[in-house]
């Protein structure tokens, strides 16, 4: 290549130097031609920036899917649930159990369950109605003042005379 077609960048250094030995030339210069190595650099800054492109997309990947198995699809499923609870608060809560679903997902899930459990249980069915209507509600606020519903049921009651005695009877 001629020395005058260089960038800047492809010329290491310029050399002057004064020599006494020649006549008419006080001066020399001399220019370094590196456009080879300058070329070879060129190729390895882009390789490194593809090899760094993929790394950021792998983990950029690898941080969404870790984010929704671990923090969205829990929250997720214990939405479902609450829904599922405010649709039929009557009904069993499914609480669905996965084995690898641990520590305080898999515990939140099942404080949920209990707690319906023992609304189901202290409310009854007329309860339950009232209960769905508050968590229904758009505002997101307990109502206390919801009108109740009349439910009809059939009560028993059974004494058993000698219940221990019953009981050893009925071991053997």
């Amino acid at each position: 290549t001629a020395l005058g077609s260089l960038r800047f960048r492809e010329e290491v250094a310029t050399v002057q130097y004064s020599s006494s030995h020649l006549p008419g030339r006080e001066l020399i210069t001399g220019k370094f031609d590196i456009s080879p190595d300058s070329s070879s650099s060129a190729a390895l800054n882009i390789a490194l920036t593809c090899v760094l492109i993929v790394l950021l997309g792998l983990m950029t990947y690898l941080f969404s899917a870790s984010s929704n198995r671990y923090c969205i699809q829990p929250i997720e499923s214990i939405m479902a649930m609450m829904k599922e609870f405010s649709k039929n608060p009557l009904a069993k809560m499914r609480s669905e159990e996965d084995e690898e679903e641990e520590g305080e997902t898999s515990a939140l899930k099942e404080s949920i369950t209990k707690i319906g459990d023992l609304l189901r249980i202290g409310f009854g069915e007329a309860g339950g109605r009232i209960i769905g209507s508050n968590l229904n509600s758009t505002d997101g606020e307990l109502d206390a003042q919801t009108a109740g519903a009349r439910v009809h049921a059939i009560f028993g009651f059974v004494v058993v005379f000698q219940f221990a005695t019953l009981t050893d009877c009925l071991k053997e």
